[in-house]
């Protein structure tokens, strides 16, 4: 295991700047996520560590060590790539020998290797299949054993489970959740998906535009959005952000009041979640006809347009109303979230 510190790192291609001054700091053993949307630089980052791409200006540490000169193979780290990268004409456990062999390791602690990493990931009866034999979830399992016989002091996964379908992304995050738990490895994982950045990290970070915009855990994240960009990519649905003006205590915009709030008066993004806001019987904070209405199995997921604005709510799954029908909104104020009009960021409660 090693921590990772990532200082003033930035990063341009000609004229173009994908990173622009990222600071992170990664202990020793702790399972980080990169997530934001394509073009955010989250998979750029992840390869100034690996080495794959130079540092314009910045350092990258691995313990206490700068490796911005250090080549890829003298890092001490494993990548899993999100296209698998196995050896089309070698069998599984061929694979997950091949780089033991190139660093000159012994034959009986290769097979020892193999053995242990075999069953930890339930491959033990594919070691003399090839990867064509394979489906998607067993070359991943693969992949990761490749990495993980190498016994490195960091991991970085890039999208490892994007190829796969639904079913088997939630088994596999799961596999590597528990994978974590077992070996204690410092993990970096790059993901455009925000339900495996909440669900496998320790502390999440957030990326737009080459910038981190937040870093923490993820109830810090979903609770407390930094700005309205995190506010509306984490979670999902996403937070229902709208426009409107304070004034003497009470948020008011198009079909939407909501009294008691704590904020200097002026032009305000409200949000909240559409989990933490109910369906009323007669007095309401929000009246909108219904758009559209989504049956979830445990909920029915109501959308209402308030002005310019597409609010969610949850209701209970035996709700039931069509499209059209008007339908009153009730948002305590202790689940409201205040942003600045303008820069979008969190405003002190």
């Amino acid at each position: 295991m090693a921590s990772l510190k990532i200082q003033n790192v930035c990063k341009s291609f000609g004229a173009v700047d994908v990173l622009k001054g990222i600071d992170l700091e990664i202990e020793s053993g702790e399972f980080l996520v990169l997530v934001g949307p394509s073009g955010c630089g989250k998979s750029t980052l992840l390869n100034l560590i690996a080495g794959l791409e130079t540092v314009t200006s910045g350092d990258v540490l691995i313990g206490d060590r700068v490796v911005n000169a250090v080549s890829p193979k003298d890092r001490d780290i494993a990548m899993v790539f999100q296209s698998y990268a196995l050896y089309p004409n070698m069998n599984v456990r061929k694979n997950l020998s091949f780089g033991l062999e190139t660093r000159k390791v012994a034959k009986p602690e290769i097979d020892a290797t193999i053995e242990r990493v075999a069953q930890m990931l339930q491959i033990t009866d594919l070691l003399d299949r090839k990867p064509a034999q394979l489906s998607g979830g067993q070359r991943q399992r693969v992949a990761m054993g490749r990495a993980l016989a190498r016994n490195p002091k960091i991991f970085l996964f890039d999208e490892p489970l994007s190829n796969l379908d639904a079913k088997l992304r939630v088994e596999m995050r799961t596999e590597i959740k528990r994978l974590h738990q077992r070996i204690h490895t410092t993990i970096v994982y790059v993901t455009h998906d925000q339900i495996e950045a909440m669900t496998l990290a320790d502390r999440v970070v957030v990326m737009k535009q080459g910038i981190v915009q937040q870093v923490g855990t993820p109830t810090e994240i979903y609770d407390t959005p930094a700005n309205t960009f995190v506010a509306s990519f984490i979670g999902s649905p996403a937070m229902n952000l709208m426009q409107g003006e304070i004034e003497g205590g009470t948020f008011r915009g198009t079909n939407v009041e909501i009294a008691g709030l704590s904020a200097a008066d002026g032009p305000v993004t409200l949000g909240f979640r559409a989990e933490d806001a109910a369906v009323a019987d007669t007095s309401a904070d929000i009246k909108a006809p219904i758009y559209t209405i989504e049956l979830l199995g445990d909920a029915t997921m109501l959308t209402v347009r308030a002005g310019g604005e597409m609010v969610s709510v949850k209701a209970a799954k035996d709700f039931r109303a069509e499209i059209g029908d008007a339908v009153s909104i009730s948002v305590p104020v202790g689940v409201c979230h205040l942003f600045d009009h303008e820069s979008g960021e969190r405003l002190a409660s």
